[in-house]
């Protein structure tokens, strides 16, 4: 799936970063179905929200994607940006926590729990194929490396985290 957003960028990395993985997210989990590894799968529509700049609907009902960012340690240089024959290349070491939640009335479709289980297994499958996420890594965000989704929910309601290790890349000019 292609992206329409602008790659990573220096002057806005957490705008642009944010902006890809709206869209991104935003293709698979609305409510359709993709074709993934030549067959059709069913997404659920899911609410998006990242960092704490945005808030998931409360009540929630369906699915919610909460995205938070967290640099593991300091930025990487590549001297000459091959691209642009000046300024530099940088590479920043990330980790994304994607909070899947869902509170749904068990309509058919599963309960809270199944329908959480299915949107982060969901999830977790698609941060794992490169087919899927090579219009990401055209984008800057590349390397990515999905663990298991673990279950964080006490019983109130259903929540699973998905977290992903990863690098941004961009060009830095002066």
């Amino acid at each position: 799936m292609p992206l329409n957003s602008p790659a990573v960028n220096g002057l806005s990395v957490v705008e642009s970063t944010q902006g890809l993985w709206f869209e991104w997210l935003s293709g698979y989990f609305d409510g359709g179905t993709h074709t993934l590894g030549g067959s059709g799968v069913a997404f659920p529509s899911a609410h998006l929200a990242f960092d704490q700049s945005d808030a998931l609907p409360q009540p929630l009902s369906g699915v919610g994607i909460s995205v938070v960012a967290a640099s593991r340690g300091g930025r990487d240089y590549l001297d000459d940006d091959p691209t642009l024959g000046k300024g530099k290349l940088a590479f920043d070491e990330i980790t994304w926590t994607f909070y899947v939640r869902a509170q749904v009335a068990d309509t058919g479709a599963g309960n809270s729990a199944y329908q959480c289980r299915r949107a982060a297994d969901l999830l977790n499958g698609l941060l794992r194929n490169s087919a899927a996420t090579i219009a990401l890594h055209a984008k800057g965000i590349t390397d990515l490396k999905a663990r298991a989704p673990q279950v964080v929910s006490d019983g109130l309601f259903a929540l699973r985290v998905v977290t992903v290790r990863g690098r941004l890349q961009y060009s830095i000019t002066f």
